[in-house]
């Protein structure tokens, strides 16, 4: 079973929430810093969220997140972490598509919501087909090692002679 401390250094490897840096732990909404860090969500035990600086009208908001902690969970248990990773990119760039068509349905494709979505998407996919890309190769490479065999080999002879 996944623990507490892996699913936060996956969230934070995923970028979600975006420009979170750091993840600390406070046990409810009251326990919550009189000053919001910037770059750090709180994970909220009673409730099981995660709260970020807010927009300057409130000091904190529930982030929105792509991918939740029972999804990391999960992932990290039935994969590892590094195949994890590359499945938890794959789930958050899906669900970003579906985000994108619900956007140009309500308010159309030339919005800077819709705008800022391609650009999220455009960078999830491409860590997404990135990390496929590592792990496929990693698994492809040929297993090595060392017999500790010591061979000699003969000078070669090009064109009838020693050159």
């Amino acid at each position: 079973m996944a623990t507490r401390q892996e699913i936060e250094n996956m969230r934070i490897t995923l970028y979600d929430p975006p420009g979170v840096l750091d993840i600390q732990t406070v046990a409810d909404e009251a326990a919550l810093p009189t000053d919001a860090e910037t770059q750090t969500a709180y994970f909220d035990v009673a409730r099981g969220k995660y709260w970020v600086a807010g927009d300057g009208t409130k000091k904190y908001e529930i982030a929105e997140l792509q991918i939740s902690d029972n999804e990391i969970e999960t992932n990290i248990d039935d994969l590892g972490v590094g195949a994890a990773k590359c499945e938890l990119l794959s789930l958050m760039t899906r669900g970003l598509g579906h985000k994108m068509l619900v956007v140009k349905e309500q308010v159309g494709t030339d919005s800077t919501q819709m705008q800022s979505l391609k650009d999220m998407y455009a960078y999830y996919k491409g860590m997404s087909d990135d990390c496929s890309r590592k792990l496929k190769s990693a698994e492809e490479a040929p297993a090595t090692s060392s017999s500790g065999r010591y061979i000699i080999t003969d000078d070669p002879i090009i064109a009838g002679g020693n050159l």
